[in-house]
């Protein structure tokens, strides 16, 4: 994944987005370590009862600078 991520830097794509289950901790720390940020919590995103989260991982100025849609990353 981090082979990907430097092509699209190199490429000067400057922000990634994706979509993650909020009920998937391993998924939603590897994306934090590779520099996602929480940018808003997808209510009912997979279904009922089973949110998402939106990150996105870019240069400062590409990127919101709060989290919107309220609510904190789960723990």
């Amino acid at each position: 994944m981090r082979d990907v991520l430097d092509t699209l830097e190199q490429a000067g794509i400057q922000r990634c987005v994706l979509e993650v289950a909020d009920d998937n901790p391993p998924a939603r720390q590897l994306y934090e370590r590779l520099g996602f940020q929480y940018v808003r919590l997808l209510p009912d995103y997979y279904g009922p009862g089973r949110h998402g989260w939106r990150m996105a991982r870019g240069t400062p100025a590409a990127l919101p600078r709060t989290i919107a849609g309220g609510g904190q990353p789960a723990q």
